[in-house]
């Protein structure tokens, strides 16, 4: 497909955007154009990161990779995506990358469009915030207490293995009157999937988790 200048250079953002899944320092001083063309490509092989860190038990049903098998089916909270290539879930990546893939939707809707790639972002953001509801508990629109984090980080870094045999349900770490930063993203990334895609109920949760963040700032 020939892309326009301004396709071109949001796929170029865009994947450059999804490639990483937690902080990383770059350098702009030097930045130049990588030898490829085919920016479609590029676009489409990014987002197969996410398939390949899919968690819970909708992996076989909506993942692209058949190598790919539902995982950590016991844990309390299912679903969501592994961290940094290991199988916990931190809350502050999971949801600054969610808001990040959620804000190149918003600025370059026509390059996912022109390449066909809107429907394979949809299904990633939305398990994205499917996850973020489900760790979410409310008490009218109010937030009671949310998932900040999935999985002990010292045992699942001391597990060497596939996620799909790591075994039984893992330690969630809740919180009521904390993680103001992360309940911050996680509000972000759902509001941005609801101006996306429409889904009401990531806007009620957007809501309640961006109240819950001013009243517990910290």
């Amino acid at each position: 497909m020939r892309m326009s200048k301004k396709h071109r250079l949001g796929a170029v953002i865009t994947s450059a955007v999804m490639s990483v899944g937690t902080f990383m320092s770059v350098s702009t001083s030097t930045a130049s154009a990588a030898g490829v063309s085919n920016y479609a490509q590029i676009l489409q092989y990014s987002l197969y990161f996410y398939d390949a860190n899919m968690c819970g038990d909708g992996v076989q049903s909506k993942c692209g990779l058949n190598w790919r098998g539902n995982c950590h089916t016991d844990d309390a909270v299912t679903g969501g995506f592994h961290d940094a290539g290991d199988h916990a879930m931190f809350g502050l990546p999971q949801g600054y990358t969610a808001t990040a893939l959620g804000l190149s939707y918003d600025q370059f809707k026509d390059a996912y469009q022109a390449t066909g790639q809107t429907d394979h972002l949809k299904m990633i953001t939305d398990y994205f915030c499917d996850f973020f509801r489900r760790s979410t508990e409310l008490s009218g629109d109010s937030v009671s207490r949310f998932l900040s984090q999935k999985g002990d980080g010292d045992a699942d870094h001391a597990y060497w293995g596939k996620p799909e045999n790591q075994g039984a349900g893992r330690k969630m770490f809740w919180t009521s009157s904390g993680a103001s930063d992360i309940a911050a993203n996680y509000a972000a990334a759902l509001a941005l999937n609801y101006k996306n895609f429409g889904n009401a109920k990531d806007l009620q949760y957007a809501k309640a988790l961006y109240n819950f963040e001013k009243r517990h700032n910290s």
